[in-house]
């Protein structure tokens, strides 16, 4: 007999497992991130632009699922869901204009403080100088408004950010 489902008396999804044809992938829409594929627990809703990384992919009757980890910029730890794979791009570094997070700020790259309007502060230049993960929440010209984990919103050059390892 099939395991059951949290919540529910109905019986779990029946799985084929695949080949997962990428190691990561980008939403292209909101997505909601459930325990397992058919069941409506929603772990989380995952904005568009969220770089994920795939750890098994399958197939139920109705559809194509993902098993994949997000990175949580907001505590230590990652989450680890189902997401319908129709709903994600296999993410190469052509897609970085169309990645919203996690990025990664290197240890060296120069910044600019935002103001409290949103403008770019150019005259107080700094360097960052660590390595920071962050999320993009404005783009500008060649320049992105990151929220960075520790809460600091800073401008950089777009070309200076690369994708964060999800």
């Amino acid at each position: 007999m099939p395991p059951e489902s949290y919540g529910s008396n109905r019986a779990a999804a029946n799985l084929s497992y695949l080949q997962a044809e990428a190691e990561r992938v980008l939403t292209e829409q909101t997505v909601e991130m459930i325990i397992y594929p058919e069941d409506d627990t929603v772990i989380r809703e995952i904005p568009e632009g969220t770089l994920l990384t795939v750890l098994a992919a399958a197939a139920s009757e109705k559809q194509e699922w993902l098993l994949v980890r997000m990175r949580d910029l907001r505590s230590p730890s990652n989450i680890i869901g189902w997401v319908e794979q129709g709903k994600t791009l296999a993410y190469d570094d052509s897609m970085k204009d169309q990645l919203a997070s996690p990025v990664l700020l290197p240890a060296g790259t120069v910044v600019y403080p935002s103001s409290d309007d949103g403008k770019i502060l150019w005259d107080s230049a700094q360097t960052q100088n660590t390595d920071a993960f962050g999320t993009v929440l404005r783009r500008e010209d060649d320049y992105l408004l990151l929220a960075l984990t520790g809460g600091e919103e800073v401008w950089a050059a777009s070309d200076t950010v690369q994708a964060g390892n999800p």
